[in-house]
């Protein structure tokens, strides 16, 4: 038994290791689609009955910085723009089951940098705006051109391809990536 525990252990550090690998396969069909136009899309009243909320949608374009609760349709952090996380935000990304649509929410950089740095005590959340969320509920997070972001302290959980790099070099250390597909 300790040497399947090993085994998994093992097999998940390594899946992990190759995903954060900085190399691009030229494939576009493994980049997230692109922003919607509008900062603020209304939620539709099935996620939000009460109206509580707004979705964060659209482009960043100059140094943001994220606290709090943020609901997240998708944001992509464009070339020159900083998005720092504190310690102890929760985003929760759109969640959108049907194949069909493919309107899942992420998070996703154009030259831009993520500062996702939480601490022991106070980790920073990525998940799906759902109370029973699943694998793949929403997109996860696709860093493209960026050398100086990095993720510290994060919980990422229930997305499809957690998160992805391509022609980057990104920091992934003392972080929880589970539940995604």
């Amino acid at each position: 038994m300790k040497y399947l525990s090993t085994l998994i252990v093992s097999t998940v550090i390594f899946s992990i290791l190759l995903s954060c690998n900085g190399s691009s396969n030229g494939n576009d069909s493994n980049t997230l689609p692109a922003a919607n136009s509008n900062i603020n899309n209304t939620i539709p009243k099935s996620s939000n009955p009460t109206g509580a909320f707004k979705w964060l949608d659209g482009s960043i374009t100059q140094n943001t910085t994220w606290s709090g609760v943020k609901y997240v349709g998708y944001v992509e952090v464009q070339a020159g723009a900083i998005l720092t996380i504190l310690p102890g935000t929760e985003i929760r990304f759109r969640v959108d089951r049907d194949y069909k649509t493919q309107n899942k929410g992420g998070l996703g950089t154009s030259g831009g940098t993520i500062k996702a740095i939480g601490t022991p005590n106070n980790q920073i959340r990525f998940t799906a705006n759902n109370d029973s969320p699943i694998n793949g509920d929403w997109y996860g997070i696709s860093v493209n051109n960026s050398q100086l972001s990095e993720f510290k302290y994060i919980i990422l959980e229930y997305a499809e391809i957690g998160l992805e790099q391509f022609d980057s070099k990104v920091s992934v250390t003392n972080s929880i990536i589970r539940w995604n597909n």
